[in-house]
């Protein structure tokens, strides 16, 4: 075969296989589209150069019409195009804004100005003088416009490069870059070798660095390129050393089993050789660890790492105590630059939706992170909670499964400035997670790390929701500190007003009782002595006078009796009181009331009643307000019904009627002072509201209880209990 025949062979491969790349690159475009796109065009663009190339080879291009000068160097003018399609994938990348449309115009000058003065169609000399007399001819000038124009471009992704690395902040981050350099030092040396006249040679270089690209494109965890140097220079030790041993040991058996009868130096090779083989693997061993810890630092021994790390957090109940405690003793063992402990708290937004809050607890440096909040259906929040595994950043960067994330959840984690977030999980309950930044070393973290950090996640849990607990206790003690003292200062606040209320009263009645006892006189000596003269009209409205003095009286005499009350505090003035006398005495007054209006009053009550140890006068005063009430709301023809019973400890009494009835949302404040149980509207009479009032106080002073039901048009009933004195006896009796 000849030699023209092997390198149309060649192209031909190369144009299968960058079309195949394309193909790749197309097909799991999904880990970054922008950049999956352009390493498709970049492909097609390389297959069709490689393609002119085998056309012009095989002699397709040559016609009469097509200037054979400008064919021959199309694979120049190629590389151009080539190059400036180089530093867009390289764009897209490294993830560069924009798209820079002001790089295609000198790639076009590049490429097709050499083009068109190459075939004669620019009215340029073929010897360009320039100044000093020094002449170039046309066809050296268009090379080396093109030659500018690719190592302008060639330079330009360089320092793209080069600038992309030395701002990531990130190992994997930086480690996924580096191998860029690899793809632009194949690609670059490719280029040069193709320029300088070794154009097969070139071309290879150049498919290697495309393969070389479009793995990087498509590929999410590329092998460490740190790593794999260490493991390259131990591996070189050892060879070294093996040669040096083997050849020692050689000589060394030669030297002293020479002059042995039977000596054979293969024997002696071979049982050096196989010496060598056993001691292989410990020396490679040996030799790695200094090696590492050289350019990687000391390393850890997970198992004892994990005991002592347990050991350590067992009994600690403070949150601020564990928080230090766990980065130290991770930031330490993994060599991290900085770390957080996040505690998570779920809770609910304004419109319902669930989201989990992260408070910071502390760092090594003793700051608090920003709170930062996750939505429960955020790709991050579902892979924390549902995978519970180490996530890193690199893989919320370049993962497509976290491209849905929103902003403000990126732009929180990216501030953090974490390189792996390890969740915490308590009974399958998300309630941690602890965020490491990168190592000291530069090195990423590896999967050995990744799954020790997975087992001191699950030694933490319990520590942490021991912590947890004892920290809302003490939130819960303070909050309840808290609330103590306000009810305090509350309670200040409602004995002083009482205090206001029950002197302003005092002060008030007091001023009116004189001028109403001045009044009053002077109305019964007109009455007594100057009714005569007055007409029908003048007596009806002197009758309402009088009617509404005795109101107005009767109010004062509430307000009084109300601040006494008050004032005193509740005191009593106790004795044995028989119920039935206090009920007879407080029933005569009230009789003229309830024939006035036709009511039928219906008595109720056993055939005995025991004593009870009470106030005579405040009891009185009690169902002298119950009963003034029943009659005052019931309608003229209705009925009160007064029932007193007695139970195992106390004696009970109900008044109740069918009158106007009371609103259900007014029932709570009845008993409360100064409240009208209806609407004035639909009643003739006003008070003061303090009837109730005065109730409640008296009977509660007694160590009872009141009570009150009611349905609105139907009826009341209003009772209270007093603690009893001696047992009741069965039996009631009936009084109409």
């Amino acid at each position: 075969m000849t030699t023209q025949g092997l390198i149309g062979i060649i192209l031909a491969l190369e144009t299968a296989l960058y079309v195949l790349l394309g193909v790749a690159a197309l097909r799991r475009g999904g880990l970054r589209e922008r950049a999956a796109r352009m390493a498709t065009l970049y492909t097609t663009a390389s297959a069709l150069w490689v393609l002119v190339q085998l056309a012009w080879l095989l002699g397709w291009l040559d016609h009469p019409a097509v200037n054979a000068f400008v064919m021959a160097r199309m694979a120049v003018y190629g590389l151009v195009l080539l190059a400036l399609l180089f530093l867009y994938l390289t764009r897209a990348f490294l993830r560069l804004p924009g798209t820079q449309w002001g790089w295609v115009l000198p790639g076009l000058l590049g490429s097709v100005l050499p083009a068109l003065a190459d075939g004669g169609l620019l009215p340029l000399p073929d010897v360009i003088w320039l100044p000093g007399g020094l002449g170039v001819d046309r066809l050296t000038l268009t090379f080396g416009l093109s030659a500018t124009v690719w190592g302008l471009f060639a330079t330009a992704v360089l320092l793209l490069t080069w600038r992309a690395i030395r701002r990531a902040e990130l190992p994997l981050h930086r480690n996924r870059i580096t191998y860029w350099l690899f793809v632009w030092l194949l690609t670059v040396g490719g280029d040069l070798i193709f320029l300088v006249g070794y154009p097969p040679l070139g071309s290879g270089f150049r498919l290697l660095g495309t393969v070389v690209a479009v793995y990087v494109v498509l590929t999410h965890r590329l092998p460490d390129v740190r790593q794999t140097t260490r493991r390259a220079v131990s591996y070189g030790i050892i060879t070294l050393l093996t040669i040096i041993i083997y050849t020692a040991g050689f000589y060394a058996v030669q030297y002293f089993f020479q002059n042995v009868p039977g000596y054979d130096p293969l024997w002696a090779g071979a049982i050096v050789a196989l010496v060598l083989a056993v001691l292989f693997t410990p020396l490679l061993r040996l030799i790695e660890r200094p090696v590492n810890r050289l350019l990687a630092g000391p390393g850890y021994d997970p198992a004892r790492l994990v005991r002592e790390y347990s050991l350590r957090i067992s009994n600690i109940v403070s949150l601020e105590r564990l928080a230090s405690l766990v980065v130290e003793l991770v930031g330490e063992a993994l060599q991290s630059r900085h770390g957080v402990l996040f505690t998570v708290h779920p809770e609910r937004d304004a419109e319902g939706n669930t989201r989990y809050r992260l408070r910071g607890v502390r760092g090594v440096e003793g700051s608090r992170p920003p709170t930062g909040v996750l939505a429960a259906d955020s790709p991050v929040t579902r892979f924390l909670r549902d995978e519970r595994r180490p996530l890193t950043q690199y893989d919320i960067d370049l993962l497509p499964a976290f491209e849905g994330l929103a902003e403000e959840e990126r732009k929180w984690l990216t501030g953090l400035e974490m390189d792996v977030y390890v969740p915490i999980h308590s009974q399958g309950t998300w309630i941690g997670l602890l965020a490491l930044g990168s190592k000291r070393s530069g090195d990423r973290y590896f999967d050995e790390d990744l799954n020790l950090l997975n087992t001191l996640a699950d030694q933490t849990a319990v520590a942490l929701e021991n912590a947890r607990l004892v920290e809302d206790l003490i939130a819960i003690n303070q909050d309840l500190e808290e609330a103590y003292a306000e009810l305090e200062r509350t309670n200040r606040q409602l004995q002083e007003a009482d205090r206001l209320k029950s002197a302003f009263i005092g002060v008030i009645t007091h001023e009116l009782r004189s001028p109403f006892a001045n009044i009053a006189f002077s109305l019964q000596i007109f009455q007594r002595y100057g009714l005569d003269n007055l007409t029908p009209e003048q007596r009806e409205q002197f009758d309402q006078l009088v009617e509404g003095l005795q109101q107005a009286k009767a109010m004062v005499d509430n307000l009084i009796t109300f601040a006494s009350f008050l004032s005193k505090q509740g005191e009593l003035t106790l004795s044995d009181v028989d119920l039935r006398e206090v009920l007879r005495e407080t029933l005569l007054p009230l009789r003229a009331m309830i024939e006035s209006k036709s009511l039928r009053l219906h008595l109720l009550l056993p055939d005995r009643l025991p004593t009870v140890r009470a106030d005579r006068d405040r009891l009185a005063d009690a169902i002298h307000h119950l009963v003034h009430n029943a009659i005052k709301f019931t309608p003229e023809g209705g009925e009160i019904w007064l029932r007193c019973r007695v139970d195992a400890r106390s004696l009970l009494f109900e008044v109740k009627d069918t009158g106007v009835g009371i609103p259900a949302d007014r029932l709570e404040t009845l008993w409360e002072g100064f409240t009208q149980m209806a609407d004035p509207l639909r009643r003739g009479v006003e008070g003061l509201g303090l009837g109730l009032a005065l109730v409640k106080y008296i009977i509660t002073a007694h160590g009872g209880r009141v009570w009150a039901e009611s349905e609105e048009g139907v009826g009341s009933t209003f009772g209270f209990a007093i603690p009893l004195a001696a047992r009741a006896l069965d039996g009631k009796t009936t009084i109409h």
